[in-house]
This record gives C-alpha cells, structure tokens and sequence, in this order.
C-alpha cells in the first residue's frame, strides 16, 4: 500500500499514511509485522486508546505486549477500598487484556506510583547503588520485549501521568536502540513510534485509521467493563460507547538537528 506524499508542519515532515480501510489491512498499514509494545501510564488506557487496534493486529498474527507504567494505587473511590486498589485492579488489567487477545505473560508491570509519575522521570540511583527511574525501566522493556513498533499516549494529553509517559518514550527508544546501559540487553534496531488518544485530541491530525466492525467494538466495550473499581472514567466510557467505531493513531515524526537547516535563514554576503 503506497504512502502518500509527506506535508510539512513547520521544521517537523510528517508522512501521511493512508487510512485503515478494513481491520484485516493493519498488517500493511503500519507495516505490523514482528511485535508490538504498547506504554500505558495506567492499565485501563490500553483498551480505552488502543482495544480495537490491539485486536486487529492480534487477529493479523502480530505479538502484541503492553507495559502498565503506575501501579494505579491513586485509583480508589473510597478509602475503605484504598488497600486492595492495587491488587485489584492487576486482576481487572489481566482480565481486560484476555478478552483483546493478550495473555497475562505479555503485560509488564513496571510499579511506579500512580498520579506521580513526574517525580520518577529520567534515571536515578537508589541509596544502594541500584538504578531506577521510568526511562530506565522502559529501556529495559523494550531491549527485553525487542518490538518494531512503540506505541503511547500523545505527549498533548492535559493528564501529567501521560505527558510523562509520552515524553520519555520519545527518549527510551533512542536509549534502547543505543549503545547504553548494556547491562539491560543488547540494542535494538530503531522501533517506529506512534500515538494513541485518551482523554485529549491529538496536536496534529491522526495518519491512520481503524475501523472496527460491530462485534469487535462490542469486545472493546466489554474489556472497559472489566475495570469495576474505576466508576471515575464513566463518562469517558459513555463517549467511547457514543462515538464511531473506530480509533485514530498518529506516527510520530522526528527530524534530528542539523546545522544545516537554518542556513538558509541566514545569506552570505556578497
């Protein structure tokens, strides 16, 4: 399927990919062979964002694992059910991932608080000498899980546990494909990046489309109401069940400086 010309957006060129005219296509849309990563802050923004794209590239035979960034502790309605969030909502998350096609040996859990996730940014070293720290963690899933493809929620998202996950996977994919920190696994090859929406519209328009036909947005809609001690996201739930079935993803495009580039801003003179 042939890429239609790039359109340029100031500085950044960004290459338009046609839509996803049919499920079956994913595989050739975003050239899905070999495996997926998704990064979600919290476990409900996998199906929430990505349900209906995660089935189809399952259903395409592609190995789709998702990384739960928090540990979704700040996730109680009342306090009484402060104590058990967590473990609870593993179960939900595990639960969730079965009925759109990935199994609990694919979900990474990285443990980090919920609703802080901007105090765990970068690396840092522990008292005792051991490292620690969100781009270190995703380096390490990704030089572990070795996929082609990354997937998180756009960086414009007005929620800081996304921003957070969406700005430090556009770092750890050059630190996992890089010649650093060799103790978490040998390099991998560049994965290509994309974004997915939750609660905010992307910046920039979606490049891909995923259409869904009625039973698998029904599927989609199921997996959301596996998360019960989440009643907080309702009415998010109530706009996925209003809207069209279908789900948008944005490539994201990177141009690395060059000197170059600006020459032209500047003439000589004669």
């Amino acid at each position: 399927m042939p890429k239609t010309p790039a359109t340029k957006s100031g500085s950044t060129t960004t290459t338009r990919t046609p839509r996803l005219k049919r499920h079956g296509d994913i595989s050739v849309a975003l050239g899905a062979a070999g495996t997926w990563l998704v990064m979600v802050p919290h476990d409900d923004d996998a199906v929430l964002g990505m349900g209906l794209s995660i089935m189809s590239a399952r259903a395409a035979g592609v190995d789709v694992h998702i990384a739960i960034v928090s540990d979704g502790r700040m996730g109680f309605s009342r306090q009484e059910d402060r104590s058990g969030i967590v473990e609870r909502r593993r179960r939900e998350m595990e639960e969730s991932s079965r009925m759109i096609g990935v199994t609990p040996d694919r979900l990474h859990w990285m443990g980090f608080p919920d609703s802080g996730l901007s105090a765990h940014q970068g690396c840092q070293t522990r008292p005792d000498g051991t490292i620690t720290g969100i781009a270190w963690e995703m380096t390490r899933v990704m030089r572990q899980v070795r996929p082609t493809l990354v997937f998180a929620p756009t960086s414009a998202d007005l929620h800081p546990d996304h921003q957070v996950v969406g700005n430090e996977l556009a770092i750890s994919v050059f630190h996992a494909s890089g010649a650093i920190w060799l103790e978490l696994g040998e390099p991998i090859p560049l994965p290509r990046r994309f974004d997915f929406a939750v609660y905010c519209p992307f910046p920039s328009p979606p490049t891909v489309e995923v259409r869904a036909e009625k039973a698998m947005f029904q599927r989609k809609l199921d997996s959301i109401g596996c998360f019960v001690s989440q009643p907080q996201i309702s009415a998010l739930v109530d706009r996925v069940t209003a809207a069209p079935p279908v789900e948008y993803l944005l490539e994201d495009s990177w141009k690395p400086y060059d000197a170059s580039m600006y020459r032209k801003l500047f003439p000589r003179g004669k």
